[in-house]
């Protein structure tokens, strides 16, 4: 093998670390966001902020400006997004910059119940609102949960087979009703009250953290 051939391969491992290296390195110190944050500044408000900039772009050190978070904190909640598929990054050097996916949906959003979770109900609203797919951001703009809450809520839902989560090689994430709901969603979930039951621990637990 050529010196030529050895360096080039050097060279794409380097690269490759240097893309997701920080990735892995939030992904194992937790990606647990702690609670308190949420209260400075809720997710559904960091992706209004990024709507709102100029160029679609938001540092860490951007969103510590305008909020209440330290730079810290806006980088693990940006890096929690990013590995829950809600938002994307690109890298100038060692900087960061955090953008969204797709535009954000400025309709009304559709009545849901007053459960501080997403009830079963409420997942089919969502999804006849939205065309019968869904994103976590569509899902986190129109409930104000956190991004946390709703990944894991949707986990249940598709353990359930009540919805089948998409991905392409892009990295972007969707989610779709499974049938016979995707036919029919007026039918009622067999376990729906247990469901529910499980969905009001999980975002008990969730903001407990």
């Amino acid at each position: 093998m050529s010196a030529v051939v050895i360096l080039i391969a050097v060279l794409t491992v380097c690269i490759l670390l240097f893309i997701f290296l920080p990735i892995a390195i939030y992904r194992n110190n937790n990606i647990k966001v702690p609670r308190e944050t949420q209260w400075k500044v809720s997710d559904k408000d960091i992706l209004l902020i990024m709507s709102k900039q100029r160029n679609g772009y938001l540092s860490p050190d951007d969103l510590a400006r305008i909020t209440d978070l330290t730079k810290s904190e806006a980088k693990k909640r940006l890096f929690s997004m990013v590995y829950k598929r809600a938002i994307s990054f690109k890298q100038s050097g060692l900087k960061y910059y955090f953008h969204l996916k797709e535009e954000v949906d400025s309709r009304q959003a559709p009545q849901l119940s007053n459960n501080p979770y997403i009830t079963t109900a409420d997942l089919m609203l969502l999804f006849k609102h939205h065309n019968f797919e869904l994103t976590l951001q569509k899902i986190c703009i129109d409930t104000g949960l956190p991004i946390n809450v709703i990944y894991k809520e949707l986990q249940r839902f598709i353990k359930e087979k009540v919805i089948v989560k998409l991905s392409d090689r892009f990295f972007n994430v969707s989610y779709i009703l499974k049938e016979p709901y995707n036919s029919n969603p007026e039918k009622r979930i067999d376990t729906e009250d247990i469901l529910n039951l499980d969905l009001s621990k999980i975002y008990q637990k969730e903001m407990r953290r």
